[in-house]
């Protein structure tokens, strides 16, 4: 699902990431100890959804946090903060990568059988 994504270009992109084959693909996306955690997942019992945001849209110490999955037929709800800073804050450096990943069970939701779909509400804060 994540096949030749080297960077991400518009907000939001949302992966389903069912195998270690898809989460090797993340390396270059995300930070080294998310990496690790993500080389440690149960490929059998767990997958993880990922989403990112256009690292250039954000301050360091702002990102994309994922709040709550919804299901409702065969589609998967993804609701997520869009952290930013209040109007006319100046950022003293963008962020290299802004993402959020959530592990979820397998036997819980199964995301080969759903479509996902991203709700997102942007959500002020100051540093």
């Amino acid at each position: 699902m994540i096949e030749g994504v080297t960077e991400i270009t518009q907000p939001p992109q949302l992966f389903a990431i069912t195998d270690a084959a898809e989460a090797s693909r993340l390396q270059s996306l995300v930070k080294s100890d998310a990496f690790q955690q993500l080389q440690k997942v149960d490929w059998d019992v767990y997958s993880v959804i990922a989403i990112f945001r256009v690292p250039s849209a954000g301050c360091s110490a702002f990102g994309v946090t994922i709040e709550r999955l919804i299901r409702s037929a065969n589609t998967l709800t993804v609701y997520t903060y869009d952290w930013r800073p209040p109007a006319g804050h100046a950022c003293a450096e963008t962020s290299l990568s802004a993402y959020s990943l959530v592990k979820v069970q397998k036997t819980a939701i199964n995301l080969d059988e759903v479509e996902l779909s991203v709700q997102s509400q942007r959500m002020e804060r100051s540093g």
